[in-house]
């Protein structure tokens, strides 16, 4: 089922993924979204609230800030209906949602980008 959907999210993915310098998954999944493309993992990719500590999410979301304002960023943003309720960080989407730019979608992805 679950590379089944990555499938399907894999057309606005590529759509997009040359023409930033970075991106982010905001994802239930990203890691595997990631190892599925061949892409590296990092530190946005597990946006679970037991990986990132206290205050975490603050600190995630500055950093976000940080690498957005001297690069082109984007984001894909899975709808919020994938996320495991009890782990996942809303914090860090709903800054993404408010923040950056909605450009694009399709049944599985919205696209943001800086504004």
């Amino acid at each position: 089922k679950l590379s089944r959907l990555l499938d399907r999210e894999d057309d606005i993915i590529l759509k997009y993924r040359s023409k930033y310098d970075y991106h982010f998954y905001i994802v239930a999944h990203a890691y595997v979204r990631k190892l599925y493309l061949g892409e590296e993992i990092n530190k946005f990719d597990l946006l679970y609230n037991g990986n990132m500590g206290y205050d975490g999410s603050k600190r995630y979301t500055d950093d976000i800030e940080n690498i957005c304002d001297n690069s082109t960023c984007l984001f894909y943003v899975e709808e919020i209906k994938f996320y495991n309720k009890t782990q996942f960080n809303y914090d860090i989407y709903n800054y993404v949602i408010n923040n950056y730019e909605k450009i694009d979608s399709n049944e599985y992805l919205d696209i943001y980008v800086n504004k």
